[in-house]
């Protein structure tokens, strides 16, 4: 079995990989960085900055509701956004603002090192212009995941997966026959 997440999912896969890799084959990333590179990366000033947004959200009443329409705006197909807004509105505003309360780092010095390192392959998806999550940020993931960890960077931001379908899922394929 493959574990393949993007964002929020992408957590959920290093996660996974950490504590539950034996049941899975191989895990993919898409625009997660290793949490700990992320918590790292915050060091960074451009990354604390790309980031603003998930401390925003993260510092909010978790009982104000989202505006799910505002969540989807980078969705261009209009049929696709419709079906991404229905599914967000069925989606819980006190879950999304928990979620980055919980695992978004709301200082620059807080740290999350001593992560243990999974046995599977894993492959890490990040689009080359991604603007909430910085290429240094992506990087370091290599540094706290070990020699499992492989980095593939894609043209694209933060939607690769969805603006650069064919390039994403061939990425994928092709790092999976190899492994």
């Amino acid at each position: 079995m493959v574990f393949v997440g993007h964002d929020w999912g992408g957590a959920v896969a290093w996660w996974l990989w950490m504590m539950a890799a034996p049941k899975f084959r191989a895990f993919v990333s898409i625009a997660a960085p290793h949490p700990s590179a992320l918590f790292a990366g915050m060091a960074d000033d451009g990354q604390w900055q790309a980031s603003a947004y998930a401390r925003t959200i993260a510092a909010r009443d978790r009982h104000e509701v989202f505006e799910m329409d505002r969540l989807a705006y980078w969705c261009n197909d209009e049929t696709h956004r419709t079906r991404l807004v229905a599914a967000l509105e069925r989606s819980s505003s006190f879950a999304m603002a928990s979620y980055y309360n919980q695992n978004y780092p709301r200082a620059r010095d807080m740290c999350l090192e001593g992560l243990p390192s999974g046995p599977a392959p894993f492959l890490l998806v990040y689009g080359a212009a991604d603007p909430y999550i910085l290429a240094g940020t992506f990087e370091r993931s290599a540094q706290f995941g070990g020699a499992q960890v492989s980095i593939a960077v894609v043209s694209g931001g933060h939607f690769v997966h969805v603006t650069e379908t064919d390039m994403v899922s061939e990425t994928i394929n092709r790092w999976l026959a190899d492994v």
